[in-house]
């Protein structure tokens, strides 16, 4: 069993930095294009960025080991805060 949740856990993990990888692209071409600076570029850099942060969030309490109580509860506040913006 616990070689499933290690296996799971690598799995998101590597997801989740391919998907950050991703995102940090797709924000990249669009501060860079000028014909992308308009009101729908700036629109999707909003998102894309909201998307970036939760998903980074979401790596980090995933893989954190806390060594006292309540060390997780400023990140899973951060991703429900910027979880928020997404939706």
């Amino acid at each position: 069993m616990y070689s499933l949740l290690a296996r799971l856990r690598s799995a998101y993990t590597a997801c989740g930095i391919l998907s950050l990888f991703a995102l940090s692209a797709t924000l990249h071409v669009y501060r860079v294009l000028p014909a992308l600076r308009n009101l729908h570029g700036r629109i999707v850099v909003g998102n894309v960025l909201a998307v970036l942060v939760t998903t980074l969030g979401l790596v980090l309490l995933y893989n954190a080991r806390p060594q006292r109580e309540g060390e997780c509860f400023p990140i899973s506040q951060f991703v429900s805060i910027t979880g928020c913006r997404t939706e």
